[in-house]
């Protein structure tokens, strides 16, 4: 693989993987156990990957000191036992982390790392990255750029030759402002108009597209 790009980082939520029934049915699980109306989708897809600030917006809209702490845990328990249920990759992605297996590659997710371990290895590609970061590893997750500081630190790679791939808003603000390329991705879960205000490096439409980015570098038009 040759090309200006040395060390490829991965959101996981909505840009790697198709995880989005998994987290929904979760969430309505945790819900429907505090005794709370179920959450549509369209909101469950905008709370997907934001951080945690966003996600309890969607899931308790407009509620004041909701009890986030008993449905994280419900939440979680049942997610650990069924995040694999209805998760894939996204179509071609396996190709894509076959063409550049040869280059460094990290995941840099708001989803807590156990998770993200689970899903990868469930999935059967957890070999393919040299790192997986979550929340737990950095002081401030995304939009603060440490994650992405740190994911380049751990990979020997630099901020010149490192190329972040996300779908969401704050994904292009965490990228940018630790001073890497950004590739935003328009199969996933962000809301579209929103991430193109971030004026991000590059876009791919489809998983596919990712190689040529990578490859020969081709910008936002």
């Amino acid at each position: 693989m040759h090309g200006r790009f040395k060390t490829i980082l991965f959101d996981l939520d909505g840009t790697l993987a198709d995880t989005l029934q998994d987290v929904g049915d979760a969430i309505n699980h945790a819900l429907y156990r505090m005794g709370r109306p179920a959450m549509p989708p369209e909101r469950i897809r905008r709370a997907v990957g934001p951080g945690r600030e966003a996600f309890i917006q969607q899931v308790f809209p407009g509620v004041k000191n909701p009890d986030y702490e008993a449905f994280i845990g419900l939440f979680r328990a049942f997610y650990w036992d069924h995040c694999l249920d209805r998760t894939r990759l996204f179509e071609g992605m396996g190709t894509v982390l076959e063409r550049i297996g040869d280059l460094k590659l990290g995941i840099a997710s708001n989803k807590p790392k156990r998770f993200s371990e689970k899903i990868l290895k469930g999935l059967g590609i957890r070999k393919r990255f040299q790192l997986v970061l979550g929340p737990g590893d950095v002081k401030k997750a995304k939009p603060h750029p440490e994650m992405i500081l740190k994911s380049v630190e751990a990979l020997g790679g630099s901020i010149e030759t490192t190329l972040f791939i996300g779908d969401t808003e704050p994904d292009m603000q965490a990228g940018q402002d630790a001073r890497v390329r950004v590739c935003a991705v328009r199969y996933g879960y962000g809301d579209w108009d929103e991430v193109m205000k971030r004026n991000p490096d590059y876009a791919a439409e489809t998983a596919a597209e990712i190689v040529e980015i990578v490859c020969n570098h081709i910008p936002v038009e």
